[in-house]
């Protein structure tokens, strides 16, 4: 089996539809020991939407947008993870001031980011949203109402289903939502440079203070491994974070 067609269906579509055959056979060519070069390339490109070609200004802000937003909320969601299922001393970190810092941040970053809906076009983005969001909010009202009705004091195979049910949910709409603001395409208006970047700085800030949040547990908390792991990890999102921020140097501010 040739892995070529694999590593070429890793490239982002644009970049697929732009140069197609001719990057193939590059790939094939290049062998295995083209490998590490090309998983590199392919990584770049992803976090560097703004070089993909093909791209009108409003498109380049639009990916650079869903970017930024699908970072932040991996960030979220793994800290929220880690505080709610990790040990005593995650659950600690995650009422502490920082935590709480870190989620002000990262919401604020979102409203900022949130892409403006046309008015012509109203209609359609509403569809293209219920379409997409309509399963993880079902699934997440559900749990909720499961819960309301007594499913914390159901035998443990009923209470194991409800919560990861619930994560599913949470996990379902910070993929969806990202798919919604893509699927948008024309229908809504981008931020322009000047609040793309804010947005992206407050959503690194945010990350950054989740991470520093579970790195920075005291002594007296004990040693806990969930919260290490996870605020080492958030460090390669915060870096992306700090790619798209320095790429927005590239947007003109009257885009």
């Amino acid at each position: 089996m040739s892995l070529a067609p694999v590593l070429f269906s890793l490239y982002p579509r644009p970049v697929r539809v732009r140069w197609g055959p001719d990057l193939e056979a590059e790939i094939r060519d290049a062998g295995w020991r083209g490998l590490p070069d090309t998983l590199a390339g392919i990584a770049g490109l992803w976090l560097h939407p703004v070089v993909w070609p093909g791209a009108s200004p409003h498109r380049r802000r639009l990916r650079m947008t869903t970017m930024a937003v699908a970072v932040a909320l991996t960030c979220w969601f793994a800290s929220l993870a880690t505080v709610e299922l990790g040990g005593r001393s995650a659950r600690a970190a995650g009422h502490g001031p920082l935590m709480s810092a870190g989620t002000l941040l990262i919401l604020a970053g979102l409203a900022l980011l949130a892409p403006l809906p046309v008015l012509r076009t109203l209609g359609a983005t509403c569809r293209i949203a219920v379409a997409r969001l309509a399963v993880p909010a079902a699934l997440g009202a559900g749990v909720v109402l499961a819960v309301h009705a007594g499913a914390a004091s159901e035998p443990p195979v009923v209470r194991a289903l409800v919560v990861s049910c619930w994560w599913t949910a949470l996990a379902l709409g910070a993929v969806q939502s990202c798919r919604t603001i893509a699927a948008a395409g024309s229908q809504v208006v981008p931020p322009r440079a000047g609040r793309l970047r804010a947005g992206t700085a407050f959503l690194a800030a945010g990350a950054a203070s989740d991470a520093a949040a579970l790195l920075g547990l005291p002594p007296s908390a004990g040693h806990d491994p969930a919260a290490t792991v996870t605020g080492l990890a958030l460090l390669a999102p915060l870096a992306a974070l700090g790619l798209v921020l320095r790429d927005t140097r590239h947007l003109p501010a009257h885009e």
